[in-house]
């Protein structure tokens, strides 16, 4: 298609976006804006029925085009600001890091535009200052670089990822294709129907090398379906819960530490405690979390969660007389789901040294 960017003298509409037509004949979308005082619209323009090189090289050409498909000259158009062909690109690397480069973001993956996931997905490469923002390659290689962890674990950024944007490149081609058809048939609302997957909550590594799993055996499941069997396991994303008033669990996270949650009446805190502490201490926080109208203070080395309605042990799925131990990494993901601190211990020697 025809995209650029020109100003609008008369008739600009400048709230919404607006799509005349359809791909199996022209179309055109527009995208209002302002820019010091001017109204311009950004616009897309394409079809089965036009030449779009033709278009691109002629302001007069591409007016026809518009008025054609608007089907009435009631607005007026300026000066062409910007005019290109476009087409789309669909391409990913066969592996995002090798040696001492790592390739993020659209140096890695570019999609197509209609699934709006590129930019997402980027993010979720690297790095990013928020908590809760998933992120992958960031907190593997401060370790690494700190001489915390080996290098190996820079090895599961390749892994981890691959499937996840292989995935979503397929899946946003299906609905670039969806809209952008030329049958007749199939053109309109159902063709822009985005599927769960595209909210991004199930994306997963849960055949991750280094994901530990003591509830269900490692099994292979689409990078973006976690959750779809009702079940939570370890590379899934944590879930959230709310707890006595109103604390949040997802507060105790940060994009740095690892987090382990304790959930159990016997919560074995103190053996968990000794686990962990030959590791540097701001790299890994603990929350034990009690069952509601407990009435307990927290400590320096223990966060405490009062489980108020029930929600982390039910999103969790805990049951309320098992021990249960939860290790979250610094991007947000389950790593470990574990009995106790042995399993633990297990956990963290596959990611530090």
């Amino acid at each position: 298609m025809v995209t650029g960017d020109i100003e609008v003298l008369g008739g600009f509409e400048g709230k919404h976006i607006k799509i005349w037509g359809h791909n199996g004949d022209k179309f055109l979308s527009v995208r209002p804006y302002q820019k010091n005082g001017r109204n311009f619209y950004w616009f897309g323009f394409g079809g089965a029925n036009v030449d779009v090189a033709k278009a691109a090289s002629s302001r007069d050409v591409l007016l026809q085009g518009f008025y054609e498909t608007i089907g009435k000259d009631y607005i007026m158009f300026g000066e062409l600001k910007a005019c290109s062909a476009w087409r789309a690109n669909i391409r990913m690397v066969n592996k995002f890091g090798e040696g001492r480069v790592f390739v993020v973001g659209d140096a890695a993956h570019v999609h197509s535009p209609a699934g709006g996931q590129g930019m997402n997905s980027g993010v979720q490469d690297a790095v990013h200052p928020a908590p809760q923002m998933p992120i992958n390659l960031g907190w593997k290689l401060s370790l690494v670089q700190r001489n915390l962890a080996p290098k190996t674990l820079l090895d599961t950024y390749t892994s981890e990822r691959l499937p996840v944007i292989a995935s979503m490149l397929n899946k946003t081609t299906q609905m670039m294709d969806k809209i952008f058809t030329t049958d007749q048939t199939k053109v309109g609302g159902a063709s822009w129907n985005r599927e769960s997957e595209t909210l991004m909550f199930g994306i997963n590594y849960r055949s991750s090398s280094i994901a530990l799993d003591e509830r269900y055996k490692p099994e292979a499941v689409d990078p973006y379906r976690s959750g779809m069997d009702g079940s939570v396991r370890a590379g899934d994303r944590a879930p959230n819960a709310i707890g006595a008033g109103k604390k949040s669990l997802f507060d105790f996270f940060d994009s740095v530490s690892h987090t382990v949650i304790v959930f159990g009446p016997d919560l074995g805190v103190s053996e968990v405690r000794e686990a962990v502490s030959r590791y540097p201490a701001e790299l890994i926080r603990i929350v034990v979390v009690y069952p509601p109208g407990v009435e307990i203070a927290s400590d320096s080395d223990t966060g405490v969660f009062i489980d108020g309605e029930g929600q982390a042990y039910r999103h969790y799925q805990v049951e309320k007389d098992r021990r249960m131990v939860i290790v979250v990494r610094p991007d947000g993901y389950i790593g470990a789901v574990v009995r106790d601190a042995t399993g633990m211990k297990e956990y963290f020697n596959c990611v530090f040294l």
